[in-house]
């Protein structure tokens, strides 16, 4: 299956409800979504498409793939990986049916002008934020009509290599004389949360783990950074906290690195 959204162990933390929210989710997915190989595979039929000027249509695609950003600031505006094709309504089964689509990244008066497959995978600028969409703008081979097809395949080849994410599972000693319930209540399980938010924009359904045991060596590791009071720093006469606690993060996260 293609990737989606991953969710923590029923053990990990939970985060603040209200904080959840300020997090936006993706608004428009595939009718279709497999892995053939490597590559994601999207499925859109083509009675979602909007006609706009010229030869140039248009489909929402789902926000959460890597696209074009035109006129971002001090990057790349040509980003996306995807490749496009156009199914027929009467070419039967197998790749016969496929028209692939070209060129990519091309600007959208060439599309609406020249058409005849030039397409561009982009996204609203990041800047007009949670409301930012993901589109394809697109048309079809030799200007054909849009009723001559049924659908648009878009593949994608995911970027990064497999990711797994450490996370560290706080057991509070409920007997100590400073334990306070509600001291934890807005843990960084946040910054865990963001992160999860972002793997499956790139392709990536990451491996949880938890112990040292569960890493593989083919995998690279994320951890969020941890807050001071997750971890119970025990201290001989004349230790400081504050020098002892960095040795306790690097011991822990270190065994990780063992096998991972």
């Amino acid at each position: 299956a293609c990737p989606v959204r991953a969710k923590r162990r029923s053990a990990w933390g939970s985060v603040v409800k209200e904080d959840m929210k300020l997090m936006s989710t993706t608004k428009h997915m595939a009718d279709t979504c497999h892995r053939q190989g490597i590559a994601l595979v999207f499925t859109v039929s083509i009675g979602k498409a909007k006609r706009l000027d010229g030869f140039a249509y248009e489909l929402a695609f789902p926000d959460n793939i890597v696209a074009d950003e035109p006129g971002a600031a001090g990057a790349p505006g040509k980003r996306s990986t995807l490749q496009l094709f156009a199914v027929l309504a009467q070419g039967g089964g197998g790749f016969q049916a496929l028209q692939p689509l070209g060129p990519p990244h091309a600007d959208h008066k060439t599309i609406s002008d020249g058409g005849d497959g030039a397409f561009s995978h982009w996204r609203d600028p990041l800047v007009n934020g949670p409301s930012s969409r993901s589109h394809i703008r697109f048309s079809m081979p030799e200007n054909l009509p849009l009723s001559n097809f049924k659908a648009v395949v878009a593949v994608v080849f995911p970027m990064a290599p497999p990711i797994g994410w450490v996370e560290f599972v706080h057991k509070p000693n409920k007997k100590a004389k400073d334990y306070d319930s509600q001291k934890r209540r807005r843990r960084k399980e946040i910054y865990r949360e963001l992160y999860f938010e972002s793997f499956h924009t790139v392709g990536v359904q990451p491996e949880l783990v938890d112990r040292p045991s569960e890493t593989r060596k083919d995998a690279w590791y994320l951890w969020r950074v941890s807050h001071h009071d997750e971890f119970d720093v025990p201290l001989k006469p004349g230790e400081l906290y504050e020098k002892q606690m960095p040795h306790q993060f690097a011991k822990f996260f270190g065994e990780f690195e063992e096998s991972g």
